[in-house]
């Protein structure tokens, strides 16, 4: 398996950021609005419990993680970061 590489990258929404991965995500498309409708997927559990993630899309290679506006992707980012990696640790 190659080493993981998270590519962060601005959306045109400033509340959203995409993490593009050189492995894949998944094969379907899941747009999650909530802790609840993440409960089956450990990995968008995980960005869930962070403070201020209020919507997760995963697809393909990338993840797209959307905050509430009173949060910093300057605190929010090194955290998804490492729960990322953990996961495909």
């Amino acid at each position: 398996m190659p080493d993981l590489m998270i590519n962060p990258s601005d959306t045109p929404n400033p509340n959203a950021r995409k993490f593009t991965l050189n492995l894949p995500v998944g094969e379907t498309m899941l747009n999650l609005g909530s802790a609840d409708e993440a409960a089956a997927y450990p990995l968008a559990t995980d960005l869930f419990a962070l403070t201020g993630v209020t919507n997760i899309f995963l697809t393909a290679d990338f993840i797209t993680v959307n905050k509430a506006s009173d949060r910093s992707w300057e605190s929010l980012e090194p955290d998804i970061l490492a729960i990322i990696q953990n996961y495909y640790a």
